[in-house]
């Protein structure tokens, strides 16, 4: 129980603080799912489609985020809405990517 991460690069070459943001992508075993959820800058939460169509804010599919650390703590402070997702910590450099999943 709790998060499972998979890194894209290997273990001598691994990059854990030159990281972009963090996105979100729908799990094929959980398909109830399948919707987007969006970042809200001003809210500092995620927030699902039907939410975001009732308020009028600025959002994004990325949240900042520059190192493994931070993107666990973000795990930790979002899992509510996150656990039903995968969640990637997008690197600045190709295939260095960290994929998160909750496992139940």
């Amino acid at each position: 129980m709790g998060w499972s991460f998979t890194f894209q690069a290997p273990v001598g070459s691994r990059i854990l603080r030159q990281s972009h943001s963090v996105t979100t992508f729908s799990r094929p075993d959980k398909p109830d799912f399948n919707h987007a959820v969006w970042w809200s800058r001003d809210l500092r939460r995620w927030v699902d489609s039907e939410e975001r169509a009732a308020l009028y804010l600025p959002f994004s599919t990325h949240a900042k985020c520059r190192s493994l650390k931070a993107f666990k703590r973000h795990l930790r402070k979002h899992e509510a809405i996150l656990k039903h997702y995968r969640v990637i910590l997008v690197s600045r450099f190709k295939n260095h990517d960290i994929v998160a999943m909750f496992n139940d």
